[in-house]
């Protein structure tokens, strides 16, 4: 049985695989030169800062987060992902940004990238977005989406 470390760790590893991925000119979506060129400075800013950061320099993370999570780039939907999942417990992010984390969770076509969701979910440590995840388990029909739910909702319940 994995734990939430583990699955933190490996959601981890494949945002490098995707920043990795990303690099690559073949596939580059349009637009996404200037996203993934924010996230690269958000990404600084964040280990810089050790989680501490003005409301502006939060206020830019999270307008920064949420556009690369909109994005139809997969390596920059990752990597913000891998962003969340890492600083997740030090940064309070914008409900706006926990939507769109959802919304990857719930539309995405790739399990991968929807576990990762579900694991910064759990980062974000957001009541509403734990909250969805609880209510959608019972409906999760893909069982790696669905244990990864079931281990971030113990993780937390666990905590307190």
């Amino acid at each position: 049985m994995y734990t939430i470390r583990h699955i933190r760790t490996a959601c981890v590893a494949l945002a490098t695989v995707a920043i990795l991925l990303a690099a690559s000119p073949v596939r580059a979506a349009a637009g996404s030169d200037d996203t993934r060129a924010r996230l690269e400075a958000a990404s600084v800013m964040l280990e810089r800062s050790a989680g501490v950061l003005s409301v502006e320099q939060l206020d830019v993370l999270t307008r920064t987060l949420s556009d690369a999570l909109e994005s139809a780039h997969f390596g920059i939907q990752t990597s913000a992902l891998r962003l969340m999942i890492q600083y997740g417990d030090q940064v309070a992010f914008s409900h706006r940004t926990v939507i769109e984390v959802v919304r990857l969770y719930r539309d995405h076509s790739d399990d991968r990238v929807r576990r990762m969701a579900v694991v910064a979910l759990g980062a974000l440590d957001d009541e509403w977005g734990l909250d969805f995840l609880r209510r959608s388990l019972p409906y999760e029909q893909v069982a790696p989406v669905r244990h990864t739910v079931a281990a971030v909702i113990a993780e937390h319940q666990k905590a307190g």
